[in-house]
């Protein structure tokens, strides 16, 4: 069995790049089959142009700026993905993992997008607090996701 990766925001970010782009990885001499899956949250995967001062600072003096953006660097390789976020994001907008859960399924991964309605870019993440998991099921469909990964890895 591999490893499960989940993160927030830049977390998310770090490592849908992580498991896409098999240079990270390599670095530490792991291949990316390592990775059993991935589950993010309000992740930002495809903001170029860079018109935002905190990305220019982050990423403004990369030679190429492409090769930072998740969308750009899916192939077949990849893990299977889970996609959450929701739909009153204004921070990281949804069309981040609209674009990415696109670029997955044209490269045949599998991958599930999901839309909470009416929850912005903290939301997603406080959601899983015990308090307030009343507002949308992101600990359940992140525990669904990566137990019917390893369900599956145990049949085959």
């Amino acid at each position: 069995m591999g490893l499960f990766l989940t993160g927030h925001s830049a977390g998310g970010y770090n490592v849908a790049l992580a498991a896409l782009d098999g240079r990270y990885l390599a670095a530490h001499d792991l291949q990316r089959s390592v990775v059993t899956g991935v589950a993010t949250l309000a992740g930002p995967f495809d903001f170029l142009p860079l018109d935002d001062p905190d990305t220019i600072a982050a990423f403004g003096d990369y030679a190429e700026p492409t090769e930072t953006q998740p969308v750009n660097v899916v192939s077949r390789q990849a893990p299977p993905f889970l996609l959450l976020t929701g739909d009153a994001d204004s921070t990281v907008g949804p069309y981040n993992s609209r674009n990415l859960k696109r670029k997955l399924d044209a490269a045949g991964v599998p991958v599930q997008l999901v839309l909470y309605p009416g929850l912005g870019h903290a939301d997603v993440l406080t959601a899983i607090a015990r308090p307030l998991r009343w507002r949308a099921p992101v600990l359940d469909d992140i525990t669904r996701f990566f137990e019917g990964l390893q369900a599956s890895a145990k049949r085959s």
